[in-house]
């Protein structure tokens, strides 16, 4: 590839690469597989792979154990959704979902049944923890004990028998992924809707299994459900990062709203991702103007994905941007931008303590509305001509950074809520060292920082703040680096780390 630059490369290939990269995964589920002759799914035309399809391919991702357990369960309607009498409300949002599922894609509407026990002979499904008593009868009568079963917790036992469909999770998390499993294995062929016959343990390989996404506009809100339902919680991801700045009703700074606003229609009427009008064309953050779809949502809007979320058992984590990335603080607050030069300024001047109250104002009203147990703070792309500003003291970038997070931090725990941040700042390997010289097309010379050194690191970065990690290429250099050094790096410094960087195929 030329040697483009970041606005170059992302302005050109972003749109293309993402979606292409989800239509092929799309494809790889959904296609018929082997020899398995295709069914169509309810009333779609989208073709679901059929019952001899092999093992590798059924259930997405793999698990740990799986194997074959020969017929396949016929679905009718003589089979029930059998509950105990005193189900938990997590057993009933399960037993509803999948009867929900078989409704809607098969017009199959099984009964969910309340009963003490079941017959041997009763044909049934069994979704629950381990705690569940029907689970622990079943258990018992087939000579199996729950505890020698369990894989762990958010593992699950997942098993077809000629009467019977279990899903046993060792918590209520792990029910939850197990009925995700019998989503996927769920199929309609010759008009006969069956579940494939299959003999599961699983248990999560990874603890951290996210996807960063922009909280919706109003209009795609369902299809944000959908794809929380459909999508995140089908593959067992446990955590969403949404961005959202001023994409939500802020009480107490209205006009963070309206400076939103105003800086997308800037930015959408001259069809560019980079606001206009930056210092000498200097390069800036992107503006993130697909946040909420360039809008702002209600209060009560933004709580209500949170609770659907939280119900398909994906942990929220608000990614609300400070320092970097802070149009929507500074469009109506140019008095503390870094660089009020520029016509849309993207840093606040993090030596101005004037900013602090802003910020935090900002911080608790979405924490007093969501509760979160962790915030992404940003603090990526740090692309500030040093020197520059009036009023900002920024010889020292490294400093400044630093201590900028160790602020923010210190009041997100005195709060209660741990700290996340992208960590390009924090690894001279991707930001270079030192000072970075650069030339604008109108001949500007300017030093652009690159980053903190690992004495900064060690001590002003708090050890329990979450470092995503994340570079743009895998070659040495600005902007670069290696990715197993730069993890080496990060382990040594004493922080945990979340692998999560942009991927362009």
């Amino acid at each position: 590839m030329d040697d483009w630059t970041r606005r170059e490369f992302l302005n050109t290939a972003t749109g293309a690469a993402i979606s292409g990269a989800m239509l092929g995964h799309t494809r790889f589920l959904n296609a018929a597989t082997g020899n398995a002759p295709a069914a169509t799914v309810g009333s779609s035309n989208t073709q679901y792979v059929g019952p001899t399809g092999p093992l590798d391919s059924v259930i997405f991702p793999k698990p740990q154990e799986i194997s074959s357990a020969g017929g396949n369960f016929i679905l009718d309607s003589q089979v029930c959704i059998v509950v105990p009498p005193n189900a938990s409300q997590e057993d009933l949002f399960l037993a509803r979902s999948l009867a929900n599922e078989l409704g809607d894609r098969f017009d199959l509407h099984l009964k969910i049944e309340r009963s003490p026990s079941f017959g041997a002979e009763a044909r049934v499904i069994l979704i629950g923890s381990m705690q569940n008593p029907l689970i622990r009868q079943y258990w018992s009568r087939t000579g199996t004990g729950g505890g020698e079963q369990s894989p762990g917790p958010e593992g699950y036992v997942l098993r077809t028998d000629k009467n019977v469909v279990l899903v046993a999770g060792s918590d209520d998390r792990g029910a939850f992924y197990g009925l995700q499993s019998l989503r996927q294995l769920v199929f309609k062929q010759e008009n006969q809707v069956q579940i494939r016959g299959m003999r599961i343990r699983d248990w999560p390989e990874k603890q951290f299994r996210g996807i960063y996404l922009y909280l919706p506009g109003r209009d795609n809100i369902p299809y944000f459900k959908r794809f929380i339902r459909d999508y995140m919680a089908l593959y067992k991801y446990n955590t969403l990062i949404m961005e959202m700045g001023a994409s939500m009703r802020l009480d107490s700074h209205p006009e963070l709203n309206s400076g939103w606003i105003e800086l997308v229609r800037d930015c959408n009427y001259s069809c560019r991702n980079y606001p206009p009008g930056p210092f000498h064309d200097v390069e800036q953050n992107s503006s993130h103007q697909d946040t909420a779809d360039g809008g702002f949502l209600e209060k009560d809007e933004v709580a209500d994905l949170a609770r659907f979320t939280a119900k398909y058992q994906i942990e929220l984590i608000p990614e609300i941007a400070s320092f970097t990335h802070s149009y929507y603080l500074l469009t109506k607050h140019r008095d503390l931008a870094a660089v009020p030069q520029s016509k849309w300024p993207d840093i606040y001047c993090a030596s101005n303590p004037k900013c602090y109250p802003l910020v935090y104002e900002v911080y608790d009203e979405y924490i007093d509305l969501l509760k979160p147990k962790m915030i992404h703070i940003g603090h990526d792309e740090l692309f500030l001509p040093v020197g520059v500003s009036p009023q900002c003291k920024d010889e020292d970038i490294g400093e400044l950074f630093g201590e900028d997070v160790k602020k923010v931090h210190g009041h997100l725990s005195s709060r209660g809520v741990q700290t996340a941040l992208w960590g390009d700042m924090l690894l001279e390997s991707v930001r270079g060292h030192g000072l970075q010289k650069h030339t604008t097309r109108d001949g500007w010379v300017y030093y652009m920082p690159g980053g903190m050194t690992p004495e900064q690191v060690q001590r002003l970065i708090p050890k329990d703040c979450l470092i995503f990690n994340w570079f743009w290429s895998n070659e040495p250099g600005e902007r670069g680096g290696n990715a197993e050094l730069n993890e080496a790096i990060l382990d040594k410094m004493g922080f945990q780390q979340i692998y999560g960087r942009w991927v362009f195929t």
